[in-house]
Parts: C-alpha cells; structure tokens; sequence
C-alpha cells in the first residue's frame, strides 16, 4: 500500500546511506535505528501541556453572581471623588539577602516615614515599581510580570489601602481584566467572626459565595475544588494582622494558607509589614500610598479652592502631620476635619 508521509523520510535516509557507504548487513540495524531518531526530529512535536478543561456548567451562577457582587461592592465602597492612584503606586520587593533585607527593610521604612514615596526607588535596588494591579498577575495574556506569582503576599501600614486592593483586584477579576484562567476567585475577610467555625470545604464555600442559597451548586463547586486541588481558584485573605492566632495556626483558614487543603490554588494574602505570615511567597509586594504629587491633586480635587493654600500652607507648618499625608486614610480624615472645623484655629 501507499507509505504514509512520516515514513518517507526515514526510508530515503536508508537508501542514501545504504548505496553511499555500501554497508554490510550487520550494519543496517544501527544505522536504521540513527535513521529513524533523524526522522523522527523532523516530524512536528505534539504539545503535551494539559489543557483545562471547560467548568461544569453549574458554576455559572456561582461565577455571575461573585462577579456582580465584586462590582456593587466596589462601587458601594469607593468614593466618587477618591483618587485610584495609591492603587498604582505599588512596589514589588526582591530581598536578594539577610543584609540586603534588613538594609532595604530600614531604607524603606525610614523614607515611607517621611513621606517621601519617589525617593524609595532611587534608594533601594531591590524594590521595583508596579504600574498596575494587572502586572502583578502574570497568568493572563496581557501580563508583562516575569513572575511566578501563584502566592502573593500584599503588605502595607493601617489605612495604606489593602483592603482596596483586594476589592480592586475582585473588581478586575469580574470585568475579565486580570487572572483570566482563573474559574472562581473568593474574598475572604479574616475579621469576620465566623471564620473560627469554619471546619471544612463544604462550611468554607458557603462562607464565601453567601449570596448562593442552593446547596446544590455548593456541593458542586466544593467537588470541583476538591478534583482540581482549587488549582483554577484564587482567594484573596484580607487582614492577616488582624486574624487571631487561633485563626492564623489552628484553623481551616491556616490549612489552606498553609497549603495542606486546596494545595494548587492562588493566593493573595494582605497584611501590616508586622505581622506578615511566615510563608515562602512568589511575589511581595508593599502599597506605598500617595506621593508629593498624588497629595496635592488630591486636595485640589477634593477641596474647596479656597481652602487649598490654606491646608498647604498648614501641611508646611506642621511637617509631622505632612509624613503622615502619604496613608490615603490619614490624607481623607485631614480633609473631612478641615472642612467641617474652624480652618484658622490650632
């Protein structure tokens, strides 16, 4: 019969060799064998990375309703007229060392004290600057993030805005903006007083898709979670510091943090520099809250234009209130005072 095409090669390299070198018989086998490896690196490779197969379909209500609720809980949640930039002044530590550690850990510190954002860049090598949300991610196709980052740990003073990066990140997910492979992604508020009773995958679901009221599609997603290892679900954990050490060490919160439950899921975990998990993650990243230039757009934006040189002018006078105008809580409550108090009293 006729010779399929991927053997052709291979007995016309026979031919050559066997008329070129007149070869006796003892021989052929090896150089069929040399023939066949030739042959065979011609022949086009077949791609065997696992492709993910499509979800069931119950998933689908689980999937509409946490996006509609990451939106309403987004836009509920945020100010109009709240600046987003803190969001984007983001910045992504590599600690190469212990010296260089605690050398970047004191520089850092001791400038984001002061106030002064855009020098900390300038002053650490270690630390890179992060434009948006979506570069941090490098599972989507329009992520530019060389990084592995299956585990992020997001750090960050009180009122630096973590919890607004989550919601932010929640609110990407649903408009398909960053982790695009990614199925579900839960947020789990760790302040919440419910988290100490939860005991099990079935309990920790629940929790989190609230708004899901059929037990059906929770013991589905709970079995696809359970067949994936959660490999195509992300939780985001807010409030690390403000979990208590039962939470952090003796809960079922802590067997998925600590990957003994859903050992293949992404993570984002959010907590003060303090009281960071003690975790091997892919990538750290801090929110460095306002800059010079981010303050004063932002109280020319959200400030009676009267009353602009007035709280400037202020800010200059008193420099210690002025290092601590880079948290966006304490820029926001500076406002709210100086809008409603007397402005010329001390």
């Amino acid at each position: 019969g006729k010779k399929s095409e991927e053997y052709q090669p291979t007995a016309a390299l026979l031919a050559a060799e066997c008329v070129k070198h007149y070869l006796k018989s003892e021989q052929l086998p090896r150089l069929l064998a040399q023939s066949c490896r030739r042959a065979s690196a011609r022949r086009p490779r077949v791609s065997l990375k696992w492709i993910r197969p499509r979800h069931p379909e119950v998933l689908d209500v689980v999937i509409e309703q946490l996006q509609t609720f990451y939106k309403c809980e987004r836009n509920i949640n945020t100010e109009d007229n709240c600046l987003s930039s803190h969001y984007t002044n983001l910045a992504m530590i590599r600690y190469k060392d212990k010296m260089a550690t605690l050398s970047a850990k004191k520089t850092f510190a001791k400038l984001t004290h002061k106030g002064k954002i855009s020098s900390v860049f300038l002053s650490c090598n270690s630390i890179t600057r992060i434009k948006s949300i979506s570069d941090i991610f490098n599972n989507g196709d329009d992520s530019i993030s060389p990084v592995k980052t299956n585990i992020v740990l997001v750090e960050g003073a009180p009122g630096m805005g973590k919890t607004c990066f989550c919601r932010e990140l929640t609110f990407l997910w649903a408009e398909k903006k960053v982790l695009r492979d990614k199925v579900l992604l839960f947020l789990i508020n760790l302040r919440d007083p419910q988290i100490p009773n939860i005991e099990t995958l079935y309990q920790f679901v629940r929790f989190a898709i609230k708004s899901v009221e059929n037990d059906k599609v929770v013991e589905a997603t709970v079995q696809y979670l359970e067949e994936t290892s959660g490999e195509f679900c992300t939780i985001a954990f807010d409030g690390y510091d403000e979990a208590s050490v039962d939470v952090r060490n003796f809960s079922f919160v802590a067997n998925i943090i600590n990957r003994l439950v859903l050992t293949l899921c992404g993570m984002v975990i959010t907590s003060r520099t303090t009281s960071s998990p003690n975790l091997h993650v892919d990538c750290r990243i801090e929110i460095l809250g306002f800059t010079e230039d981010d303050r004063n757009d932002y109280i020319q934006k959200n400030l009676q234009t009267d009353k602009v040189e007035k709280l400037q002018q202020y800010l200059q006078e008193k420099p210690f209130i002025n290092g601590l105008c880079y948290i966006p809580l304490n820029m926001t409550i500076l406002l709210r005072l100086f809008e409603v108090l007397n402005t010329d009293s001390k």
